[in-house]
């Protein structure tokens, strides 16, 4: 290796929920011309809720991939696992994902390196990947040295990710499976959408609240959580609005319909997440925005038929 390699007009996109900020930051790169809630809403993980037993930090990081791959791929963006790393893997499977991530840059197709958080491998050179957004106080180095990774220091949880382009669905076909992943993801089972000691969908509610009353209500965890999944329901009213120009009609009118109802659960899970507030008004606040959200759910039952 001579010199360095960077992906120029590579951006990250500023969002809480930093997967989809790297994911924007590839589909511009990529000239998607799609909008950051039509991201959120076609992936699915505008639906998606992922809680921990003690509510811990690493929900928004920790569930199946698998379902949100299909989902990208509706709009145009290939998503690769190419494995999981930690302090002990061997030598020669880190040489390997360094080799396959430094021919994947000099074939323009970005990656994104999970530890603590998604962060964008924008380029490398002679010694080490550039990574981005950067922030040394979250273990988010600006590089990354070969072999050694020493930037994320004693231990670390990695997982890489390739991004590349493939041909999209057309606009229906894209938002009626997003909306039935949504639904689904919603009812369950959890087993098919999480891993053990998480739940998802509507049942994430009572695990959340059951850890509030066990006293993790003031963690660093409940706030995180609040934050990405308010933001992720944010998305779902902006995203669900743009659908309903998108087709105007019927459609149009069950999407506002039902967008206004994500609006309150995100306006609620952003009260709720406030580490100083009230036990019990957490759990007031959780109990109502489920309460919506199962409403929300046959509502997009109603707007599936539609879609047909």
């Amino acid at each position: 290796m001579k010199g360095q390699k960077i992906l120029k007009n590579l951006k990250y996109e500023n969002f809480a929920t930093n997967l989809i900020g790297c994911l924007k930051g590839c589909a511009d790169y990529f000239n998607l011309n799609i909008s950051s809630s039509w991201l959120f809403g076609v992936s699915g993980h505008a639906f998606l809720m992922n809680i921990h037993d003690e509510i811990c930090p690493s929900g928004p990081y920790c569930w199946n991939y698998d379902p949100f791959y299909n989902l990208l791929a509706n709009v145009g963006l290939k998503m690769v696992d190419l494995g999981f790393f930690h302090k002990e893997s061997d030598s020669k499977d880190v040489q390997e994902v360094e080799r396959i991530v430094r021919n994947s840059i000099d074939e323009g197709n970005p990656c994104i390196i999970l530890n603590m958080d998604n962060q964008l491998i924008v380029g490398y050179d002679d010694t080490k990947f550039i990574l981005k957004p950067a922030n040394i106080e979250f273990n988010n180095p600006p590089s990354l040295t070969y072999k050694t990774w020493v930037e994320f220091e004693k231990e670390f949880h990695i997982t890489i990710f390739q991004i590349s382009q493939t041909t999209p669905k057309d606009d229906k076909t894209a938002v009626k499976e997003a909306i039935q992943y949504a639904i689904n993801v919603a009812k369950g089972p959890a087993k098919n959408y999480t891993m053990e000691k998480y739940t998802t969908g509507l049942a994430a509610y009572d695990v959340w609240m059951n850890a509030i009353n066990n006293d993790f209500g003031d963690s660093h965890g409940h706030l995180w959580n609040g934050t990405v999944w308010a933001e992720s329901r944010h998305m779902a009213n902006r995203f669900l609005f743009e659908v309903g120009k998108k087709f105007s009609g019927k459609i149009e009118e069950e999407s506002n319909k039902i967008r206004m109802k994500y609006k309150e659960i995100a306006k609620n899970l952003n009260l709720a997440r406030d580490r100083e507030l009230d036990k019990k008004r957490k759990i007031e606040l959780l109990k109502e925005a489920q309460k919506i959200e199962k409403n929300c759910v046959k509502d997009l039952v109603s707007l599936e038929k539609l879609l047909n």
